[in-house]
């Protein structure tokens, strides 16, 4: 364990150091507050506007970081009502230091972690009162799937920074708490509670304002359909200005998120057709890199100053125009071989020994064309023919992943990646 910490965990903290400020800061401690007995509460609106947060019937007798206990030295007394009485009964801890934030570690084999394709996940817990800002979180990693070995060391390292980002609030549950960057909310408030006032969503997350989230429509052509998808899209304006910039794409007009992988993956990263081994990707990749994409969303939750110079160098979309970050990879398939300009980073050859260098990798990849199981749905029909295929054959194949959209895309070579070709999902 000393060398998780010390390889591994450390590293990622002192990433996130070295890159986010609180931006309202305060000289007083924060102390977390306790959960109430069967979530009970109520709302005390105070003569100067502010709003309370108090227990009908008093505190549980642990509170917890989604799994662990919350020691009490960084708790409240129980705020509760007596007799309609805001009141704070026991001892109220130290608390946590002034613009500090507590974060539980931990490597359990727990229940999400049974499922073969997840590698971590992780979460926020509470809020600063006032701000907003995730000031605890949680961090789980996988057993089964962590690895401590040289050779995957840095990938495991940028797997914990990924998951430092959802507990630092890149997360659904965190949308619609974002401030602009007067700290106003960007999401109305309810004036009787202060929460987000557009309502709860069948998971019970708070709905972001249409300029926070919006649904954009993509025009996605196959070799078997034409459909419109609509898509939940980043349309904040930093995210905004540096995916524009990164892709050359002016007329972008939302930064896409994730529409596949189920809860947990969807809606919480960045499209992975579009951005493949960007940090903030629903799934591993050889190499991760923090981009200015990913450092914009925290421009723009309106909690932290951001050093924008520890973004790394990502390459991946780089120009390649909005032909690539708005079209289908069917039709930028078909708009690059009629230019006759590659097609990368899709491809279009079953053969393994299709090996091609990848220059925004900096590593060697093949095509993970491959026949699936099922006869893929139509608007995922990337092909009207494939060489050595019968023509019946050819809506079984396309790429080997659907958070990729079955896109067909040139993968790490497993000898580099050290892994085989399952696509390993973060949440």
């Amino acid at each position: 364990m000393d060398f998780c910490w010390t390889k591994i965990v450390l590293p990622a903290l002192t990433y996130w150091e070295q890159t986010l400020g609180v931006k309202k800061l305060s000289s007083e401690n924060i102390v977390l507050e306790r959960q109430c007995l069967n979530g009970q509460t109520s709302y005390v609106k105070w003569p100067n506007g502010t709003i309370g947060t108090y227990c009908n019937s008093g505190c549980e007798n642990i509170t917890r970081c989604f799994t662990e206990p919350i020691p009490s030295n960084y708790l409240n007394g129980c705020k509760q009502l007596s007799g309609n009485h805001p009141t704070i009964q026991g001892d109220r801890g130290l608390g946590i230091p002034p613009n500090g934030y507590l974060i539980f570690v931990d490597a359990s084999q727990s229940e999400p972690c049974q499922s073969d394709d997840l590698l971590a996940y992780a979460l926020a817990c509470q809020l600063e009162y006032g701000t907003d800002r995730p000031v605890a979180g949680y961090v789980n990693m996988c057993p089964n799937q962590l690895s401590v070995t040289p050779a995957e060391v840095r990938s495991t390292i940028s797997t914990f920074i990924h998951e430092m980002a959802h507990a630092l609030g890149f997360s659904s549950t965190s949308y619609a708490f974002l401030r602009d960057e007067n700290g106003i909310p960007r999401t109305p408030r309810d004036p009787n509670t202060g929460l987000p006032a557009l309502g709860q969503d069948a998971d019970y997350i708070y709905k972001a304002s249409t300029s926070t989230v919006a649904q954009v429509e993509r025009i996605w052509v196959s070799a078997a359909s034409t459909t419109v998808r609509k898509i939940n899209a980043f349309v904040l304006p930093s995210v905004l200005a540096e995916a524009r910039a990164h892709y050359n794409c002016p007329t972008m007009d939302g930064m896409d998120l994730e529409d596949d992988g189920g809860a947990g993956t969807a809606f919480v990263h960045f499209e992975k057709r579009i951005t493949e081994d960007e940090l903030m990707s629903g799934s591993y990749s050889k190499d991760s890199y923090v981009s200015t994409l990913t450092l914009a969303y925290f421009k723009d939750t309106g909690w932290y100053t951001v050093n924008m110079s520890m973004a790394q160098i990502w390459r991946f979309g780089k120009n390649w125009g909005c032909e690539f970050v708005l079209r289908s990879c069917y039709e930028y398939m078909r708009i690059r071989l009629a230019m006759n300009t590659p097609i990368t980073p899709y491809c279009n050859k079953l053969s393994s020994t299709d090996i091609k260098c990848l220059n925004y990798d900096d590593a060697f990849g093949f095509c993970d064309l491959q026949r699936q199981k099922d006869k893929l749905p139509p608007e995922n029909q990337y092909f009207t023919s494939i060489d050595g295929v019968a023509s019946s054959e050819v809506p079984y194949y396309g790429g080997g992943s659907t958070l990729n959209d079955w896109c067909p895309i040139y993968r790490i070579h497993k000898s580099i990646m050290h892994y085989n070709t399952l696509v390993i999902r973060y949440v």
